[in-house]
């Protein structure tokens, strides 16, 4: 809690911002839901590039989050539970991280056992120029032809099964309503 004169107010409740530490009223993506998501270059820890395209044919859930932001570190054994629980021919789960260096995102993604593709945006040129994301965690869906099928901000419990069942149903090409998954309190 942060204590403004005679307020208290909750800080960190359930999304960073990369210039404040809060942000509940920024727009979460400069992305239209029902578009093509660009086709941007992704780079690897180890520096290796891929590009989203690459993952075209399965649906993708691109998280975007930072090791400074707690949201972010709560739901990601969540992100991982999900990884190992969907089918790796139809789904994708990518993590595109926003620190600036490599090792604090390895260590991290190390302790905590996560396997699923990662990848870091140092220069923010992805994460904020292109896909306008500024609040972590934000999560993109994208359906198997790279139109953005939803937009979620905040931490959320990634392996449960109402979020497993909207994932699968989206896959099938069923419109999905993100608003149904609340935000995780953890």
């Amino acid at each position: 809690m942060l204590r403004l004169g005679m307020f208290l107010v909750p800080l960190l409740l359930w999304g960073c911002e990369a210039s404040t530490g809060v942000g509940n009223n920024a727009q979460p993506s400069a992305l239209t839901v029902g578009h093509v998501v660009p086709d941007v270059t992704l780079t690897g820890l180890d520096g290796s590039k891929t590009t989203l395209a690459a993952y075209r044919g399965k649906l993708v859930v691109l998280n975007t989050w930072a090791t400074w932001c707690p949201p972010c570190r709560r739901e990601m054994p969540s992100l991982e539970r999900l990884s190992k629980a969907l089918d790796a021919g139809h789904f994708a789960v990518l993590g595109v991280s926003v620190d600036e260096h490599e090792l604090g995102v390895r260590e991290y993604l190390n302790d905590k056992a996560v396997t699923f593709a990662a990848f870091i945006d140092k220069d923010l040129k992805v994460v904020h120029d292109t896909l306008g994301i500024k609040i972590y965690p934000t999560t993109l869906l994208i359906a198997p032809n790279g139109t953005l099928i939803g937009v979620m901000v905040g931490p959320r419990d990634w392996d449960s099964p109402a979020m497993i069942r909207l994932l699968e149903n989206a896959w099938q090409g069923t419109p999905v309503n993100v608003d149904a998954i609340p935000v995780s309190r953890f």
